[in-house]
């Protein structure tokens, strides 16, 4: 038996009652799980398995892949949910993640701490720009896990400047600053044409929503 905080990344079904789960855990990294019988009614893991949120997995590896025996969920993020905008943020990150990690099973606790703590600012955000710079600060966290970011003071870090300035602050203090949410969209836009297929970032448009 294996146990491990996680971010549900998406879920799937499988079967006539199950859910294949995906998740970015802390201690095995990106992992898919079988949660079976999980879409029944009255099911004990059914509610701890929704995109984003934040739970401590239970599971059990197999021949056949990894079989989830208990979720308890630790963080839900209810105003996000309620917020256009702070929804299209979460999507972002959750398919940001889905898309780049690869299911190693080696844990990134800086990583994850990163992520949580992303998702836990968004929760808290006061501001559209708010939310736009903490969508923005994901990829670059995630950028700088992987080792494509450019090192500070690094020739092609001088095109870079604000987005690694960006980076090296907490996910919390992107609610208090003055960086203009369009710039830092373009820039990671063209940080991402020079990085090529190495990582691909999601758009997320932002247009006509309000907090």
């Amino acid at each position: 038996m294996h146990h491990s905080r996680a971010i549900i990344l998406k879920k799937e079904e499988w079967g006539e009652a199950d859910w294949m789960v995906t998740a970015f855990t802390e201690d095995f990294g990106k992992m898919r799980f079988r949660a079976q019988g999980a879409r029944k009614s009255g099911a004990k893991l059914r509610g701890h398995l929704e995109p984003g949120t934040i739970a401590e997995l239970s599971f059990v590896a197999g021949r056949n892949g990894c079989r989830l025996t208990g979720a308890s969920l630790r963080a839900w993020s209810p105003d996000t949910r309620a917020s256009l905008a702070k929804l299209r943020a979460l999507e972002r990150t959750l398919s940001l993640l889905d898309q780049n990690l690869w299911e190693e099973r080696e844990g990134s606790r800086e990583l994850f701490a990163d992520v949580a703590s992303a998702l836990s600012a968004l929760e808290g955000a006061r501001t559209l720009a708010a939310v736009r710079r903490i969508s923005v600060w994901v990829p670059l966290r995630l950028l700088r896990a992987l080792g494509v970011l450019p090192p500070r003071g690094s020739p092609e870090a001088v095109r870079a400047e604000l987005l690694i300035a960006l980076a090296e602050r907490s996910a919390t203090e992107c609610d208090g600053g003055a960086e203009d949410p369009d710039i830092l969209e373009a820039e990671l836009g063209r940080l991402a044409v020079r990085i090529g297929s190495a990582v691909l970032i999601p758009s997320v448009s932002f247009v006509d929503l309000t907090v």
